[in-house]
Formats: C-alpha cells, sequence, structure tokens
C-alpha cells in the first residue's frame, strides 16, 4: 500500500510543472569579426568550419551591401538615425552552406561608400547534414538614446531548434571599450562583452516548440543626448 502525503502530492505537482531545458543537436563552433571603421571593403576571416557546417554572417553597415559569392541574404533591417551620413543603421544577416576549405580564408564584402562597416560570422556544426534557417525575426528602434534593445522574437515551432540573436547600435559615447550584453535565459553569448567602440553582440539559444528568444541587449557605451538606433534579427535554425 502506498501512502499519500501532502509531501509526496507537492513533488508530484513540482515534478509534473517542470519542464527540462531545451537541448539542441546544433552545436556553436566559433566566432570571427572584423572591422568597424569607415571604409568601403571590409575582410573578414571564416571562422572554423569544415564540409556541410552553417556559416552565418551578421553584417552592420550604413550603404548598400555586396556580399561575397555563395553567401545569401537571410534578412535585413534598418533603424532610422539622424545625422548618420546616410540616416540609417543597417543589419544584414546571410548563410552560407560551407564546401570545406573556407576556415581561416577571408571573405570580402563591400558596401556603395566608405561607412563604419562591422561583421561577425559564427559558423555552427550538427552530427548528420547541415543546419538549414528555418525562420527569422527582425525589430528596430529609431532615434533613441535607449541603453538596450529587446532582441527580435522568434518561437520555436520544433524541438531541438537553435535561435540565433544578434542586435547593433549605431554609435558609442567613445573609443574606448563598450560593455554589451545579451540579457536571455539560457543563452549563449558568442561576441566579446567588453571591447573598444562595441556595437554588435549576439548569441544563442536552443528552442522548443513554444519557446521564444524574448530578451535584451545592452550597452553602456549609448549617447545619452542625439540621436542613436537600434536594429535586430534573430535567425532560427533546423537541426
Amino acid at each position: 500500500m502506498v501512502e499519500i502525503t501532502a509531501e509526496s502530492i507537492l513533488q508530484c505537482s513540482v515534478s509534473s510543472l517542470t519542464t527540462p531545458p531545451a537541448t539542441s543537436d546544433i552545436s556553436f563552433i566559433e566566432t570571427k569579426s572584423s572591422g568597424i571603421g569607415a571604409t568601403a571593403n571590409n575582410d573578414c576571416r571564416i571562422p572554423e568550419c569544415a564540409a556541410g557546417d552553417l556559416i552565418l554572417a551578421f553584417i552592420l553597415h550604413r550603404d548598400t551591401l555586396t556580399p561575397p559569392a555563395g553567401f545569401s541574404l537571410i534578412a535585413t533591417q534598418s533603424s532610422a538615425v539622424t545625422g548618420l551620413p546616410t540616416g540609417v543603421n543597417i543589419l544584414s544577416a546571410y548563410s552560407k552552406v560551407a564546401v570545406g576549405g573556407e576556415a581561416g580564408t577571408f571573405s570580402t564584402w563591400h558596401q556603395a561608400t566608405a561607412q563604419t562597416f562591422q561583421i561577425v560570422m559564427t559558423t555552427f556544426h550538427k552530427p548528420s547534414g547541415s543546419p538549414t534557417v528555418n525562420s527569422y525575426a527582425t525589430a528596430h528602434v529609431d532615434n533613441t538614446t535607449a541603453s538596450q534593445t529587446a532582441t527580435a522574437v522568434a518561437t520555436g515551432t520544433a524541438d531541438g531548434q537553435l535561435g540565433v540573436v544578434f542586435a547593433t547600435n549605431a554609435r558609442t559615447l567613445a573609443f574606448g571599450n563598450v560593455t554589451m550584453q545579451l540579457v536571455m535565459a539560457g543563452a549563449t553569448q558568442v561576441t566579446p562583452v567588453s571591447t573598444p567602440s562595441n556595437i554588435m553582440c549576439g548569441g544563442y539559444i536552443p528552442l522548443n516548440v513554444g519557446n521564444s528568444t524574448t530578451g535584451i541587449i545592452t550597452s553602456d557605451g549609448n549617447p545619452t543626448s542625439g540621436n542613436n538606433g537600434w536594429s535586430a534579427i534573430t535567425v532560427v535554425l533546423d537541426a
């Protein structure tokens, strides 16, 4: 005979309400970044990868962008920033499935005029086949002095997906170290927390059905006067 007690009922209730954290067969490999100054051309080394791995590139630019051969546009999001030469701060996301031999080589990106230009590349692996892009979400805030922004919110449609979350702002107070952080339970940041003139931040989070990429990205370098802008993109990968 099993004795039913208040303690056993409580334990059962807690157990039924506890959802294990999402996991994914997709694994992060490496991040590489390049550039921040005003330029029309930007060369970024491709991170460690092998044939079949997925390369994601997140590019901060201010003018029309031309990617290297083999990269496909996923999404682009601009924010209006009065006072910038082009009036916009743009974040674009591109993908490429590695064919082998790319790791450590340079990829050359071009924008129409010499403007602020930064690239962050990340690579992802799955045990069999290649991770694929399922969906994306975008968000932006125009002409603001806010020191944080909401992430672009995407929702998992299958267990084992991976959300890759990035955002950029337009300006920092100075060229010293700026701290940017991805604040999202369960997420892993892949960009430096503190680096000179830091204006891009990103990371990844495993997703199950119904999980979302709700969070914020913060910066301690935002101007307290004048105009700034935030652009955000989240890419959801299928395993």
